[in-house]
């Protein structure tokens, strides 16, 4: 055997091993890969659930404040103007019974 067969096969043992090592390496990439792109779209999800979440809180939150502001007060108001309960349930679209209840539970049950 001559010296180039001896670097020929050297060299084919050489390029053999790393391309396996290669293959090893690109397969390992590919799995850290695919967990931290996995991670980073359940922490997304997460924090759209959270979102979402907070909205509708703070929704129920603003419907509920408005409907105890609107509830006693523009009646009250309307009262004090000297409207009948008729004429404050035709403004607050409230039928005669509510406005006659909201007044009964404002003065503490008094009528």
């Amino acid at each position: 055997m001559s010296v180039n067969h001896i670097f020929i096969i050297v060299s084919v043992i050489i390029s053999t091993v790393s391309i396996l090592f290669l293959n090893k390496y690109l397969k390992n990439i590919d799995e850290v890969m695919f967990e931290n792109g996995k991670n980073e779209s359940q922490k997304i999800i997460n924090k759209l659930n959270e979102l979402e979440t907070k909205i509708k809180n703070s929704q129920r939150d603003t419907l509920v404040h408005k409907e105890k502001v609107s509830y006693s007060s523009d009646i009250e108001k309307l009262l004090a103007k000297g409207y009948s309960k008729e004429e404050i349930a035709k403004k607050t679209n409230k039928s005669i019974r509510e406005i006659d209840l909201i007044l009964r539970l404002r003065e503490g049950g008094k009528s």
